[in-house]
């Protein structure tokens, strides 16, 4: 036994000494260039890509950021693809590129249009970078709101990244996540969508301001069509996305403003001997009226109002989803109700002949 426990002590402390983090092959954070936001715009001949990256040298002054001025610097890269692209970065600046802290990751229309699947199966891939980072598309090329001047000593890549954070749950927005988008495109049956970014002028401030533009939607991970605010909205409302927000809608007795308190949507599809599916949606909407508008100067909020705001916020929502369901689902042919997979889930046996004509099959 001694012989034995003798033996192992050198292995032992041969296994210390390579589990130690101090190699010779670690980088210091002073030698990385870390990412804050990318965009991917096409080009002629491959791709462009824009990054929007930290200046530790003026994060690091100590000194008043707005004498500093920004805390971001700007590279641009082009290569036949993202990756070779990107190769550039040492060669270039000196610095190993860390994508793990990049907080959005944006592409241009015409890229879109072209096809995603390629160009962002590079983050899914590299080693330092996050699969959840959320996604949008450029109204025109990503390079616009990566480069754009918000006015603000925060890195322009926080506040886009705020932006769509923020839209998560009030229906303003379809903020997605890099893997999400994938799976989506990958599966074949569902649809990849994204929201629309834009850049717009603040006339009093003298700088841009990033906003929403609606959402993109995709089909084998190109571009289909785009989407506008109202229909965006009703997307939401059926992927029981929407749990805060506003509603305004007009009643018998008057106008109301009523906010979110909770949203919660079910769909139960059944299909019939046929093979025809009957898709039932339950929206349950919970809200409060913030302001009330009367028809009648000399009406006040009470039972009779609070039964109208319950029937107008019942008939603005059934007017949503109806319109919602007719351009994007029977129109656009987007399975914006994941049916397909809830079908699968139900009918295994029945769900391919099912997918292959569910939307004229579904009602």
């Amino acid at each position: 036994m001694k012989r034995k426990a003798v033996c192992m002590i050198p292995a032992i402390i041969a296994l210390l000494t390579a589990l130690t983090g101090c190699s010779p092959q670690s980088v210091e954070l002073s030698d990385r260039l870390i990412v804050e936001a990318v965009g991917i715009d096409q080009a002629d001949a491959g791709v462009i890509v824009t990054l929007q990256a930290l200046d530790t040298h003026a994060a690091g002054a100590g000194s008043d950021p707005n004498e500093q001025g920004q805390v971001t610097r700007l590279y641009q890269f082009s290569g036949e693809s993202v990756g070779q692209a990107l190769s550039q970065i040492r060669a270039a600046t000196g610095l190993t590129p860390l994508y793990s802290q990049a907080r959005v990751l944006l592409f241009g229309r015409a890229l879109a249009e072209a096809g995603l699947i390629e160009p962002l199966d590079f983050f899914l891939r590299e080693y330092n970078a996050r699969s959840d980072i959320l996604i949008a598309m450029a109204e025109e090329t990503a390079e616009q709101p990566v480069a754009a001047d918000f006015g603000a000593t925060t890195p322009g890549a926080v506040i886009i990244e705020d932006m769509l954070n923020g839209c998560r749950s009030d229906g303003t927005g379809a903020a997605v996540k890099l893997y999400d988008f994938m799976n989506l495109t990958y599966t074949g049956t569902d649809t990849a969508f994204c929201p629309v970014l834009g850049v717009t002028d603040q006339a009093l401030e003298n700088a841009k301001k990033p906003i929403l533009r609606g959402t993109a939607f995709f089909k084998n991970g190109r571009l289909a069509f785009t989407a506008g605010e109202d229909l965006t909205r009703g997307m939401l409302f059926l992927k029981d996305r929407v749990k805060s927000g506003e509603i305004r809608a007009e009643g018998k007795n008057g106008t109301y403003t009523m906010r979110i308190v909770s949203s919660k949507t079910k769909i139960s599809p059944t299909l019939n001997k046929n093979g025809r599916a009957h898709a039932r949606i339950r929206v349950n909407t919970v809200c409060d009226v913030t302001e009330f508008t009367p028809k009648n100067d000399a009406r006040r909020l009470g039972e009779a109002e609070a039964a109208d705001a319950a029937a107008a916020g019942k008939a603005w929502t059934e007017a949503l989803l109806n319109d919602t369901l007719r351009v994007l689902f029977y129109e656009k042919h987007a399975d914006i109700c994941r049916l397909a997979r809830l079908v699968n889930l139900k009918y295994p046996r029945l769900a391919a002949a099912y997918a292959a004509r569910m939307f004229e099959d579904t009602e």
